[in-house]
């Protein structure tokens, strides 16, 4: 049993029930903040690690995504510290103790009084005695409830295990998306994975003889067209594409791989080449 000896006593005990009940709601609304910030920052770095970002989009995004946190952190954490009352907590605790009959809330409003607006003297003397009795004899702060902690928490372990998931199955996929963005104001590319080898390499030929001059790409994400740049000495640079999509490709654990080729017909000079695939260029040959 909590003797309560005074009123002020009373609000005291509720005021500290009220803080209670602000820092859970604060916690949950803290935990619904990191969630939204741990999803942004999977969706970003999937997007980093799909293309390259102009600097302009990755500031924009960035900006966005803080103004997004700023906001979520404002209506569901930091508003949460002041809203409330000792009134609401003495309403909640009249709803669990229906035996208290309005007593509590009303010794609140009358300890708030300066003077008794009608109110006899006895009455509210009679009614504080009461509702302070009553009041020791209970848990108050068995009106502040964790579910909404518990409840944000889920939301917070989901957006935590698939992140876990990721880095499981990407090793390296947020180490790369953290390179990307704590350097904002740099263009920033995704690290090759593929690998393209001119064929055929430097080497003599006979004159007036046809020549197949090409690469072959190995490894992930190939791109869907690349160039082959050539020339004839003393002549000018010529350019052929060619469209990947649709040849034909060997597939294996190390990833895929194809060739292509372009065949010049009765060549008499020396002949200089190189190929382009998506941001690779060859050495010339």
């Amino acid at each position: 049993m909590n003797k309560i000896a005074s009123s002020s006593i009373l609000l005291n005990r509720l005021h500290a029930v009220l803080l209670k009940q602000r820092i859970v709601m604060f916690a949950a609304g803290l935990i619904v903040t990191l969630t939204a910030v741990a999803l942004t920052w999977l969706l970003l770095s999937v997007v980093a690690n799909v293309a390259v970002l102009p600097v302009w989009l990755k500031i924009s995004m960035l900006s966005l995504a803080a103004v997004a946190a700023g906001y979520l952190f404002t209506k569901f954490a930091l508003v949460r510290l002041f809203e409330g009352s000792i009134d609401n907590v003495a309403v909640a605790l009249e709803q669990k103790h229906p035996d208290l009959k309005g007593r509590l809330i009303a010794a609140v409003q009358f300890a708030r009084m300066e003077n008794n607006h009608g109110y006899s003297s006895d009455l509210i003397e009679v009614t504080e005695r009461q509702a302070m009795e009553q009041a020791g004899l209970m848990r108050l702060d068995e009106v502040v409830s964790f579910y909404p902690v518990m409840k944000t928490g889920r939301y917070f372990a989901g957006a935590a295990a698939l992140g876990a998931l990721l880095l499981f199955l990407f090793p390296g996929f947020f180490s790369y998306s953290y390179e990307v963005y704590s350097n904002p104001t740099t263009e920033i590319a995704p690290p090759l994975a593929y690998k393209v080898v001119p064929n055929p390499a430097t080497r003599e030929w006979v004159k007036y003889q046809d020549i197949t001059i090409g690469a072959a790409i190995m490894g992930e994400r190939i791109p869907e067209q690349a160039i082959i740049h050539h020339r004839l000495a003393g002549g000018n640079w010529q350019q052929t594409e060619v469209s990947l999509r649709s040849l034909p490709r060997l597939v294996s654990s190390l990833g895929d791989s194809l060739a292509f080729g372009l065949t010049l017909r009765q060549i008499n000079k020396s002949l200089d080449y190189y190929v382009e695939a998506g941001r690779v260029k060859t050495e010339v040959q």
